[in-house]
């Protein structure tokens, strides 16, 4: 075991058998979400969840973002389903739809996402509805789309009032019946005239996958083009 991780390992016991709930409240913000997860994978049972219960809800996310089955499934069997549902809201996609996977019990997963927002459910149950080991069943739904007619004034206005954050590289372009069209880096936006139509600043030689490749296939083309990132289509290219 690493040095770090079992260093990490020793504080976090002696905060828990030192310090109150509060003060671990205001400590465990420091520590990075992965340490935590591979940390919190080598205490007991009850020093795993003792640490979850003092993390904020992004944190409590993100760490269960990085856990591993095992700590998957100590974290979530006593967690009640709306607390875990609201913690699904907080993560990726692809990360949420991993631990939903990861539930034993089928009706507790369905009350779970019954209980979630409608638009973060559909895109976990398509998600769940993709082979494990596909390529739909590593996608994630968190992506940015624009119409391929959309001027570039238009793409930043969206932008401007629908992602505070942006924390994508490209962006893809769809025709009017939601096929994928093209893809551009997101700097674009800033270097072409705000009058010009996307689809004439984006790529139309877009590499692509459908949702039942198989994950080695998608991992060679990664490989094979430098990708950062692939989309996956249906049959129908949307």
């Amino acid at each position: 075991m690493p040095e770090e991780v079992e260093t990490t390992i020793e504080i976090l016991r002696e905060l828990l058998e030192t310090e109150s709930e509060e003060v671990l409240r205001c400590l465990l913000p420091d520590f990075h979400p992965a340490d935590l997860a591979l940390a919190m994978s080598q205490l007991s049972r009850d020093e795993a969840t003792r640490i979850f219960s003092c993390l904020s809800e992004v944190l409590a996310a993100d760490v269960l973002a990085e856990a591993d089955e095992e700590l998957i499934a100590v974290l979530t069997e006593d967690l009640p389903d709306q607390e875990l549902s609201d913690l699904l809201e907080e993560m990726e996609p692809d990360d949420a739809a991993d631990v939903v996977g990861e539930l034993e019990d089928e009706g507790r997963a369905r009350r779970v996402l019954d209980l979630m927002d409608e638009e973060d459910r559909s895109d976990l149950e398509r998600l769940l509805a993709h082979d494990e080991e596909s390529a739909g069943g590593i996608m994630t739904s968190d992506y940015l789309a624009f119409p391929e007619f959309w001027t570039i004034h238009q793409a930043i206005g969206f932008l401007r009032h629908s992602q505070p954050e942006i924390h994508f590289t490209y962006a893809f372009t769809l025709d009017r019946a939601g096929c994928l069209q093209g893809v551009f880096p997101i700097q674009m936006l800033v270097w072409t005239d705000s009058s010009v139509q996307l689809k004439e600043i984006a790529d139309p030689e877009v590499i692509r996958v459908e949702g039942d490749m198989d994950q080695e296939e998608v991992a060679r083309l990664f490989l094979k083009h430098d990708l950062v990132s692939l989309p996956v289509v249906d049959a129908e290219g949307s």
